[in-house]
């Protein structure tokens, strides 16, 4: 809104009194072009939710701490009315998070950040929802309270900025929240576009090619902090996502790490039929990953809306995520929990939730998040195209062992990494090349592999 490697890796997620752990491939390669997003557990779902995006705007990260009382009831209401994900804005604009020094270079995250980020998601993971936090917006080029935009313009568009910025606040945040279940994603900016030259509306603007650098970096960076958590960026509209590519992401920024996992889109009735994903089906956009709209009116609108831009369509919020389940897009998230302050005709919660109650009802097993696999995962091997191999694990609870399993033996030795909830790396055992089942020899002692 506006305002060859010797060694393969796989990775796993094991609660220690769980019987049954599914073995989620790090990250390889991005979603493949689905109605569902795929998250780490192996879940497969369809977001449906709201965009809280801020209880305080620009300061619910930085240095003051959170308002969980305001977070807690709101993250609550979208649950009970059967929504999976809440969207919220951290660094808004730069003002509070992250810390910059006297030479204009980030020097680290707020004070009360990651205490903050974590009390957001341990609040979602009381209410059963996700949290999708955006870590930059447009606004980072508005000249709003507290914003240094000399700083901010350096941090997106030097090198020597961008890194200090991933190194010491964007890797340490995500390294530190690691693989957490109720993480859908880490969003990278929210409508970007809106600080490009010749395009945006913010009161100072970038070059296309910084947007394309940082999202490219950033991404990259975190994938190989985090490796199976998901990535995503939140293009202002679909006529956009040609920046976004795998290709164009790659080519601007020159990681290979560094693409997205599915893409995200936002739309409101000012911008045209043309753009509209309520008009056309996720696979028009010839996309080739998951394509979530990540923002749309949390009111019907239509011609005669009193709105701060003129409208070219109509919708029935009562109608819009029907439609997109419908048409293969994998989510849809209204704006915004509250009313709009720029825009009053977008009420919020009072409009949209009761579409959003009926739509969880028809759609539950789609929509209800458990955290629970709906399958095994794609294997991660990268050798060769062929070597692909889906791997599964299990607990032997009498005696604390662990049985692996593939469907079809691996054509070279593997390591596995089994890592707890954050993410944190427990143990490394080697898979033998030629097998496709075993049993781990975990307790005692770590490392030992027993091959059937």
């Amino acid at each position: 809104m506006r305002h060859s490697a010797i060694f393969h890796r796989f990775a796993f997620r094991c609660a220690a009194l769980a019987l049954l752990c599914l073995l989620a491939p790090p990250r390889a390669e991005a979603l493949p072009f689905s109605d569902r997003i795929t998250l780490p557990s192996g879940e497969k779902i369809f977001l449906a939710g709201f965009n809280l995006a801020w209880i305080q705007f620009a300061s619910d990260v930085g240095d003051a701490p959170l308002n969980a009382t305001a977070f807690r009831a709101a993250m609550k209401a979208v649950s009970d009315s059967g929504g999976n994900v809440m969207r919220v804005w951290l660094s808004t604009n730069g003002s509070k998070d992250p810390v910059f020094g006297s030479d204009g270079l980030v020097t680290g995250l707020g004070p009360r950040t990651l205490a903050n980020v974590r009390q957001m998601l341990a609040i979602a993971k009381e209410n059963k929802l996700l949290l999708m936090p955006v870590l930059l917006t447009h606004n980072f080029m508005q000249n709003q309270t507290g914003v240094k935009l000399d700083n901010n313009r350096k941090l997106l568009t030097t090198d020597a900025g961008l890194k200090a910025y991933i190194d010491l606040a964007l890797v340490p945040l995500v390294t530190a929240v690691g693989n957490d279940p109720n993480l859908v994603c880490w969003e990278i900016a929210n409508e970007p576009e809106g600080m490009v030259e010749g395009l945006g509306w913010t009161d100072s603007r970038i070059p296309k090619s910084a947007v394309q650098i940082f999202t490219n970096r950033m991404a990259g960076a975190i994938h190989r902090a985090v490796p199976r958590v998901l990535v995503s960026t939140g293009t202002v509209q679909a006529g956009y996502l040609s920046w976004y590519t795998d290709s164009a992401l790659k080519a601007a920024g020159g990681d290979a790490d560094g693409v997205l996992d599915f893409y995200q889109v936002h739309y409101y009735g000012w911008n045209g039929p043309s753009n509209s994903p309520f008009r056309k089906g996720a696979a028009a956009w010839s996309v080739d990953k998951p394509l979530v709209v990540g923002e749309f009116a949390s009111s019907s609108w239509g011609p005669g809306t009193a709105s701060s831009n003129a409208m070219q369509d109509a919708e029935s919020v009562d109608t819009l995520l029907e439609n997109l389940y419908k048409n293969g897009y994998a989510g849809g998230q209204f704006w915004q929990y509250q009313p709009d302050g720029g825009d009053a005709w977008m009420k919020g919660f009072v409009t949209a939730s009761p579409s959003l109650a009926k739509f969880a009802r028809a759609h539950a097993g789609d929509v209800a998040f458990d955290g629970v696999s709906d399958g095994i995962l794609g294997g991660s091997i990268r050798k060769r195209a062929a070597d692909r191999a889906a791997p599964m694990l299990r607990m032997i609870a009498s005696s604390g062992s662990l049985a692996w399993t593939t469907n079809a033996p691996l054509e070279a030795s593997a390591e596995l990494v089994v890592r707890d909830l954050r993410g944190r790396a427990i143990g490394r055992y080697r898979l033998p090349a030629g097998k496709s089942s075993g049993v781990i020899q975990a307790n005692p002692p770590p490392g030992r592999l027993t091959a059937e």
